[in-house]
């Protein structure tokens, strides 16, 4: 791919004005040393491209007000400065199914109170997306307010794994659990509880509880069958 490269400040190379209806592929890079690299007023969508500013204030990717879509997975928003990767002031609409982001001031900032992370998140597709921090560990804290920190993060198809990433809850009335990923917001079907016995219960009965959702029940102690043992140097007196 080419390479759009502007140096001038106070107006990005590209931009898509408020009528217009613009769907960017493939793989060239388009580059401002000191502003945005793309401003959305109108309606972009990005299945491709790498957006890159060293702009202090700016995003690599600046929605003024409209629409936005992110659908491939190559894309990058990316400030090489101190600014941040996706930068929001006003918006109808964002839906990130996909994308890298990064920025030392915050990889997506959010300038209205409107949205959140969670909200920017498109979960109309078959699987859930969510946020990964340097492509590996799950986000699931902070979803609910307007920035994303400093760093690099991801956004690809949730796989509800990780220490702490999902919750579960016991279902009254059966020895089930519900599932919460707090990565994507899915909830899954109940699921049977898992039990592991706890040895140190002490008298006639222990408690077992679910390594899940940490319901416990208490169960009378079952006994295999005696076994004698044989010693040849008993004696008998």
């Amino acid at each position: 791919g080419h390479t759009i490269r502007s140096d001038a400040a106070g107006a990005p190379p590209l931009e898509v004005s408020g009528y217009g209806n613009v769907t960017i592929t493939g793989s060239g890079e388009i580059v401002s040393n000191s502003d945005a690299a793309l401003y959305v007023v109108g309606t972009a969508v990005l299945e491709g491209g790498i957006f890159r500013s060293g702009g202090t204030y700016h995003g690599a990717v600046e929605v003024l007000r409209g629409n936005l879509s992110v659908t491939g997975e190559n894309v990058v928003m990316e400030n090489t400065g101190s600014g941040n990767g996706l930068l929001i002031y006003d918006l109808e609409a964002v839906r990130l199914s996909a994308g890298k982001y990064s920025g030392a001031a915050g990889a997506i900032s959010v300038s209205t109170d409107a949205f959140t992370l969670s909200s920017l998140l498109n979960q109309e597709g078959t699987s859930r997306v969510a946020y990964y921090k340097d492509n590996t560990t799950l986000v699931t804290e902070g979803l609910d307010g307007q920035a994303l920190p400093g760093g690099s993060y991801t956004v690809k198809a949730c796989n509800h794994t990780g220490e702490g990433v999902c919750e579960y809850t016991p279902n009254e009335g059966a020895e089930t659990h519900a599932m919460t990923c707090l990565a994507c917001g899915y909830a899954g079907a109940a699921e049977d509880c898992q039990y592991t016995y706890t040895p140190d219960s002490g008298g006639e009965h222990h408690i077992t509880a679910c390594q899940f959702c940490g319901r416990t029940k208490t169960e009378a102690h079952t006994y295999g069958s005696w076994t004698p043992e044989y010693n040849e140097n008993a004696v008998t007196i």
